[in-house]
């Protein structure tokens, strides 16, 4: 019995290794390009908040604020949109803290956060935006949990992008916005994208 045995080359995406890995797979053409997806869902990630970056462009001038929000120092997949996330879901207690005087925002800087923690025109916005933002990046980032995983197959990956494109069909009124769809493209452009398609055509589904 002879065992077979598979090569393949993966790597983040970026420009130090994309070179070398169209190199490698046309000199030896039996190597797989795989595509590091969780890279690429990250950058997704990160173009779509860009829809939002006018309404904070604007928030951030009126409060007289230069700088944007810090990333957490545990860098990870799906940074931004856990800290959207916690926010969002914070924000009943922080208003109960602030209304029981428990924590305060009697500084000149934070007095400019009042307006968007107690009940004012302006909170309500800023909440929706929030929900917004996590309705849309929802898919990416449970696909990225679900990439994590130790048991991930090249079927889970095509599984993946089609969650993330039907949510996006739903939520935007313009799912084919070149935002949306560059890293997509740019996936299935420059590796062996078939692998992911066969592999989910071939997966038993019930």
């Amino acid at each position: 019995m002879f065992s077979r045995v598979n090569h393949a080359i993966a790597g983040d995406g970026g420009p130090n290794v994309h070179s070398a890995k169209i190199k490698i797979t046309a000199q030896y053409t039996w190597i797989i390009n795989i595509y590091d997806l969780c890279h690429n869902l990250s950058l997704f990630m990160k173009d779509i908040g860009k829809l939002f970056k006018p309404m904070l462009s604007i928030v951030s001038g009126k409060a007289g604020v230069s700088e944007g929000i810090k990333s957490h120092s545990e860098t990870c997949f799906s940074s931004s949109y856990y800290q959207v996330a916690s926010v969002h879901t914070c924000m009943p207690p922080i208003k109960k803290c602030v209304q029981l005087n428990t924590l305060k925002f009697d500084t000149a800087v934070m007095k400019k956060l009042c307006p968007y923690i107690e009940d004012t025109p302006t909170h309500y916005i800023f909440m929706g935006e929030l929900a917004a933002f996590i309705n849309l990046l929802v898919p990416v980032a449970n696909g990225l949990l679900t990439l994590k995983g130790q048991n991930t197959t090249c079927a889970d990956v095509f599984y993946v992008w089609v969650c993330i494109a039907y949510h996006l069909k739903k939520a935007l009124r313009n799912p084919s916005n070149g935002l949306t769809q560059y890293h997509p493209s740019q996936m299935m452009v420059e590796s062996s994208h078939h692998i992911f398609l066969l592999r989910y055509y071939l997966h038993p589904h019930e």
